[in-house]
Order: structure tokens, then C-alpha cells, then sequence
């Protein structure tokens, strides 16, 4: 989920009719607006990729970007932590 339509690849946004609303936890909810690709970037060693992170939703009351850990896994990504 990202908060500003700009982070999202040229030509890959599209409007979501109506407005779908996502729910949390603590029984919070947001509006997501659109949907769309981000490309991320990820150093490992010494070589940089570009990673394509498609269906990311555009929510604009987010102020930061909130990645899915457990859906990257899914997808055969690893995750590495200095903590």
C-alpha cells in the first residue's frame, strides 16, 4: 500500500469504482482509490535489482509505504533483518 499516486509505475494505475475499504486489527479502516506496480529497490551484496511489486493499492490517507513481508515470502522472495 502506497500513500501517492506518483510511486506508481506510468501506465500500470487504474482507478478503483467504487472505492474499496480495508480493514485492520484495531478495527481501523482506510479507502484504497486505485490500484497499480511499484518497482522497488534492493541491494544485495554488491548488485542492485528492480523489483516489480504488482496489485499495490494506492491509499491516499497512508503517509508511508506498508509492504507485505508474508506476501513477498509467497512469492519466493527472502527477507533479511540486521535486527
Amino acid at each position: 500500500m502506497v500513500p501517492h499516486r506518483s510511486w506508481l509505475e506510468p501506465g500500470t494505475y487504474h482507478v478503483l469504482h467504487p472505492p474499496r475499504t480495508i480493514s485492520f486489527g484495531d478495527e481501523s479502516s482506510v479507502n484504497v482509490i486505485g490500484i497499480g506496480t511499484v518497482i522497488l529497490q534492493a541491494t544485495v551484496g554488491k548488485k542492485d535489482y528492480n523489483i516489480a511489486l504488482s496489485n499495490v493499492l494506492l491509499v491516499p490517507n497512508f503517509t508511508l509505504a506498508l509492504v507485505s513481508v508474508h506476501k513477498l515470502s509467497k512469492r519466493g522472495y527472502q527477507h533479511f533483518s540486521s535486527r
